[in-house]
């Protein structure tokens, strides 16, 4: 696994672990692609509420069979 430094570590979370643009955008990635992407913001240590709102945002779109696939 390679070493991230430390400051890209926090611009992803800065850029990635927000909210609004969770709230604009989750619904156009693929549950995997939202699943990877919230994996990396908790593992950097984004807020669990940011990274909450990718997966909810996300899975509202989807139909009822997808949506085990986010929690």
């Amino acid at each position: 696994m390679p070493n991230i430094p430390a400051k890209l570590a926090a611009d992803f979370v800065t850029t990635w672990g927000d909210k609004m643009l969770a709230n604009e955008t989750a619904t156009s990635l693929t549950c995997t692609e939202v699943n990877v992407l919230a994996e990396m913001l908790h593992a950097l240590g984004a807020d669990p509420d940011n990274v909450k709102a990718w997966l909810e945002t996300h899975a509202e779109a989807d139909g009822a069979e997808e949506r085990t696939l986010h929690e």
